[in-house]
């Protein structure tokens, strides 16, 4: 994965949002040249090694701790007017950073890596806590459960490891058919997991009981409809899956899954990361060096569209704290 020198905090003009966003290369400020396509004021906040995923969480005291990760190490940020850096002690000991992830209340950061290990630290003091190898190949994203024990991880393996947070022990194993791209736990109920994999295909996944864990619900793309990633909006009604082809494909969560309720026609390249704000718009971030907001009622809607890269966006996250209006 080619990964970036900076990533940017990005305030979309005309709205009230901010948005953090990982590119493969530089920030750059471009003029805008209509009221749907902005630069907004954007602010680089630069990592010497190359940015490989990013996070943030929003904590106590009015500040905000966004987690950058790059080849072989993290840094955490805490914003708050100013920024403070502080970086782990000591690099990765296997494999190159893949991802990073906050535990809900912030007390744990995990970090996945190439080798298919998973790394724990106290999210206060960056003590570490555990190492554990769950995966095979490389760990493409981890989640933590929004209220309860667990976390999981998705692998290029095409499984799904759901771990004990304090322990790192493995609880129980998922499996699609091809990598496993992306996975999100339901935001209204923690028993429920969601991901998709390399071939497009999405399941749901019921963990009430993990010795009898199974898929609930599946929604199946085509074989060439390669998908590389998935958000699920905060009210769990909508899926929605991120194409090499440039499309987004969106799900019903309570429909049969023969036919996405919607495919949009959203970036001329690959399109590489979704995340939703608390107000349900969707960010998308593609190979074509944009970053999209789009109406979460209207999803061929376009709100703002922002150029300030010009390398393939690789991850893109809303502030915890930010207000879309």
């Amino acid at each position: 994965m080619t990964t970036s020198r900076y990533f940017s905090w990005a305030f979309a003009a005309g709205l009230l949002a901010s948005a953090l966003v990982a590119s493969s290369g530089y920030a750059m400020n471009n003029a805008a040249q209509d009221e749907k396509e902005q630069d907004g004021a954007v602010k680089d906040i630069p990592n010497k090694p190359p940015v490989a995923s990013l996070n943030a969480q929003q904590l106590g005291k009015g500040y905000t701790m966004i987690l950058t990760g790059d080849n072989d190490e993290v840094a955490m940020w805490r914003w708050k007017g100013n920024r403070q850096n502080v970086s782990l002690a000591g690099p990765l000991t296997v494999g190159s950073l893949t991802s990073v992830a906050f535990e809900p209340q912030g007390n744990t950061v995990a970090v996945g890596s190439s080798s298919g290990s998973v790394q724990a630290y106290n999210g206060a003091n960056w003590q570490s806590l555990y190492t554990k190898t769950p995966h095979k190949q490389a760990v493409s994203q981890i989640a933590f459960q929004p209220e309860g024990t667990l976390a999981a991880s998705a692998g290029d393996d095409n499984t799904i490891k759901l771990w004990d947070i304090k322990t790192g022990e493995v609880r129980a194993t998922l499996e699609h058919k091809a990598a496993v791209q992306s996975l999100a736990f339901h935001p209204q109920d923690s028993d429920v997991l969601t991901s998709v994999s390399a071939d497009g295909v999405v399941r749901m996944w019921d963990l009430e009981d993990l010795n009898s864990a199974g898929v609930s619900r599946e929604f199946s793309g085509k074989p060439q409809e390669h998908a590389n990633s998935m958000a699920m909006d905060l009210k769990g009604k909508s899926i929605v899956v991120a194409s090499q082809d440039g499309k987004l494909r969106y799900w019903k969560t309570m429909g049969m899954g023969k036919k996405p309720s919607a495919i949009v026609e959203a970036h001329t390249g690959p399109i590489n990361t979704l995340a939703f704000s608390a107000q349900g718009i969707l960010a998308s971030g593609g190979d074509d060096a944009v970053v999209k907001l789009w109406d979460g009622k209207q999803p061929d809607k376009v709100i703002v569209q922002l150029k300030a890269h010009t390398q393939p966006i690789r991850s893109v996250v809303f502030d915890p704290k930010a207000t879309l209006a």
